[in-house]
């Protein structure tokens, strides 16, 4: 038995008026410029983040030291360095002008051996041919523990500085920032870095890994316009 052709239709009549009505509130509590930019965002992508120092147009070397052996692992200074000049050399920071390569940096530190840590930024640039260095010192207080976390995920924070290899000037910041000697950059895990972590997937030097490549990626940004990853980008399934 059915009783499809005697019940009448059912009519959604006040749905459709509904959902106009919501659209429109959400228009017209919405400002103008504000929609405008919210609507490019979705079509377009967020905007670039601009860069913090435009690096001059002269050969460049990239330093990074950790003189007071925070992370007990020489891989890491070098793996940040080595991560920033890729980024930077693909973005043209500096414009034109070469960068010194890795392999160099680690070559004339193997040379210098225990000299490394004591001979001056500005000479180790000239015996590099730079013109400029981008030194980046790794300090102590970059190495956090996160609340909740018993196995202690590190944040990596950085003092960056340019410095004229001919002077040993110190060309930017001018001054400190703060309580940084230099330029402060934090570089912190992410949370699917953490989560990986505190579930055991990842072991302490998997997640420092995992550091000192976006300390790379976050020195190198620091010096062209780079855009920001969409929200949610760093979490995996």
């Amino acid at each position: 038995m059915t009783t499809s052709s005697s019940s009448p239709p059912v009519k959604r009549r006040g749905l459709l008026p509904a959902l106009l009505g919501l659209a429109a509130a959400v228009v017209l509590s919405t400002p103008g410029c504000t929609l405008f930019a919210m609507v490019d965002q979705a079509i377009h992508g967020p905007p670039p983040t601009p860069a913090v120092f435009v690096l001059p147009d002269k050969i460049t070397a990239v330093l990074v030291d950790d003189p007071d052996n925070t992370l007990a692992n020489a891989r890491v200074p070098r793996t940040i360095g080595a991560t920033a000049l890729h980024h930077m050399r693909f973005h043209g920071a500096p414009e034109t002008a070469v960068l010194v390569d890795a392999q160099q940096v680690a070559r004339l530190e193997d040379q210098l051996g225990e000299a490394w840590p004591t001979t001056p930024i500005d000479d180790i640039g000239r015996r590099l041919h730079a013109q400029q260095i981008v030194y980046a010192r790794i300090t102590p207080q970059g190495i956090n523990t996160h609340r909740g976390d018993r196995n202690g995920i590190p944040a990596l924070q950085l003092d960056v500085k340019i410095i004229d290899a001919q002077s040993g000037t110190r060309i930017w910041p001018p001054h400190a920032v703060g309580s940084s000697d230099g330029y402060p950059l934090v570089v912190q895990a992410t949370l699917d870095q953490r989560r990986r972590r505190l579930t055991g997937k990842d072991t302490p030097e998997q997640t420092l890994g995992h550091l000192a490549d976006a300390a790379g990626l976050a020195l190198g940004q620091l010096f062209y316009d780079w855009v920001p990853p969409a929200p949610g980008g760093d979490l995996e399934p």
